[in-house]
C-alpha cells in the first residue's frame, strides 16, 4: 500500500486494481475531486500498460512502475543490466525476441499478458469435455502436459536396436572426440518433439528368410500382435483415463514390409479392444525410408494412416546398394525421391528428417475410429 501526500486522500493498489478512498468537506470537495480525477487518469494509463503485459507494479512506499517485458532491466539512471535469467514461470524459457514476450512450453507458447495460449492443445481431440486452451486439464498441481508421443523404429538387415540408426562412419567421425557424430533416431525424435522410443528388428530371420516379403510381413504382424498390449499399455493417460500419447513408426529397408504387418496388428488390437479409451489410441505417421520390396502387394500403405516414403533413386553408387529399393509403394500419401542420391544406407536420408510430418485425424463417433483427413 502507498499513501499520497494529501492528508484527506488515500491511494491503494491491491491485486493490480486501483481505487481511491477519500474524506472530504463541503468546502474542499471540488479541489479534491480535481486531484482524484488527475490521479485516476494517470493510473488508468499505467493500468492499460499493465493489462497489455508491458508493466508491473511493485509495493513500495511510493508508486513505482518498472519494465517487465524485456530480458534487460533498466535502473533509474538508465543503465542496462543484461543477461537476466530466462527460465522463469514454471521453469519455462521466456521468449522476448521480436517483442513476443511469451513462455515457451514446447508444443505451444503461453502469453502472460492475457493468461492464455496462442494456440489450441494439439491433443485437444482427446478431451471433448475440456477447452482446447486449458493447461494440464486445469489441474497443474498434479498433472503436466507431456510431449505425448511414442516413436517406434523398425530397422532393416543388420540387427536391431538403437545402434542400427547410429551407423558412424569412422572415416568421418572420430570415436574419441566425435565431432561429427550423427544419430538418425535422435534427430527424428527432435523433429517429432518426442524422446520416447522403441526399437524392433525388421529382419529377424536368416537372409534367405528375410528376402521374402511375405515372411517379413508375417513376422511383423506376429511381433505387433505380441507387443500391442505392452505398447498401448505404456502410453500416458490423464486422470480421466484418456490416452494422451500418439504413435509414429519409422522404418528402413526390409523393415518397411515388416512394419506393414506390425501396423496391421496394432490397429486390430486397438479396434477390437473392449476399453473405449484404448480404441482412441492413434498412429499418426508411418515413414518408410528406402523400403525394400515396397512395390509388392504387402508393401501397400494403410489407407487410413498417413504414410511417407523416401527414396534415393540414383544408380551410380552400386557398392552402397542405391539400386536396391527404388519401388514406390501403393497408397503412400507422400513420396519424396532424392534423384541425386544413390546410397541405400539410412544416414544418407538425414536431410529428409525435416520433411517428416504427421497426418491429421478426426474422431468418427459412429464408427468409433479415427479418420485420416490428410490421407489420399
Amino acid at each position: 500500500m502507498c499513501f499520497c501526500t494529501d492528508k484527506n486522500l488515500f491511494f491503494s493498489i491491491e491485486r493490480k486494481i486501483a481505487r481511491c478512498v477519500f474524506v472530504y468537506t463541503e468546502t474542499d470537495f471540488f479541489q479534491l475531486k480535481e486531484k482524484i480525477d488527475l490521479l485516476k487518469n494517470q493510473l488508468k494509463k499505467k493500468l492499460n500498460l499493465l493489462l497489455m503485459g508491458c508493466l508491473k507494479l511493485t509495493y513500495e512506499p511510493v508508486l513505482k512502475v518498472i519494465a517487465h517485458t524485456s530480458n534487460t532491466a533498466r535502473s533509474r539512471e538508465g543503465k542496462i543490466d543484461a543477461g537476466l535469467y530466462k527460465y522463469k514461470y514454471n521453469g519455462k524459457e521466456y521468449q522476448d525476441e521480436l517483442g513476443l514476450n511469451m513462455y515457451d512450453y514446447g508444443a505451444r507458447n503461453y502469453d502472460p499478458a492475457i493468461g492464455r495460449w496462442g494456440a489450441t492443445d494439439n491433443k485437444a481431440e482427446f478431451y471433448f469435455a475440456n477447452s482446447p486452451y486449458v493447461y494440464a486439464l486445469n489441474t497443474p498441481t498434479n498433472a503436466i502436459d507431456p510431449d505425448g508421443n511414442l516413436v517406434i523404429f523398425i530397422n532393416g538387415l543388420g540387427g536391431g536396436g538403437a545402434n542400427y540408426w547410429r551407423n558412424y562412419d569412422t572415416t568421418k567421425d572420430n570415436w574419441l572426440s566425435q565431432p561429427n557424430k550423427v544419430a538418425f533416431d535422435l534427430r527424428v525424435s527432435d523433429r517429432l518433439n518426442d524422446q520416447n522410443r522403441r526399437y524392433y528388428d525388421g529382419s529377424p530371420g536368416t537372409l534367405l528368410h528375410n528376402l521374402s516379403s511375405s515372411n517379413r510381413y508375417s513376422d511383423g504382424y506376429a511381433k505387433g500382435k505380441a507387443e500391442a498390449a505392452a505398447i498401448i499399455g505404456s502410453l500416458a493417460r490423464d486422470p480421466q483415463g484418456n490416452i494422451t500419447e500418439t504413435i509414429k513408426i519409422i522404418t528402413h529397408s526390409m523393415g518397411g514390409v515388416y512394419g506393414k504387418g506390425f501396423v496391421k496388428a496394432l490397429k486390430e488390437y486397438i479396434k477390437n479392444s473392449k476399453d473405449p479409451q484404448v480404441r482412441k489410441a492413434l498412429i499418426t505417421l508411418v515413414a518408410d525410408f528406402d523400403p525394400f520390396q515396397a512395390g509388392s502387394k504387402l508393401g501397400k500403405a494403410d489407407s487410413n494412416t498417413y504414410t511417407q516414403q523416401f527414396i534415393n533413386e540414383g544408380w551410380s553408387d552400386l557398392l552402397n546398394a542405391g539400386w536396391l529399393a527404388n519401388q514406390e509403394q501403393e497408397g503412400a500419401d507422400e513420396i519424396i525421391n532424392n534423384k541425386k542420391k544413390s546410397s541405400h544406407f539410412i544416414e544418407t536420408f538425414v536431410d529428409n528428417i525435416s520433411n517428416l510430418q504427421e497426418g491429421t485425424y478426426t474422431w468418427d463417433k459412429d464408427k468409433e475410429e479415427w479418420i485420416c483427413t490428410t490421407c489420399n
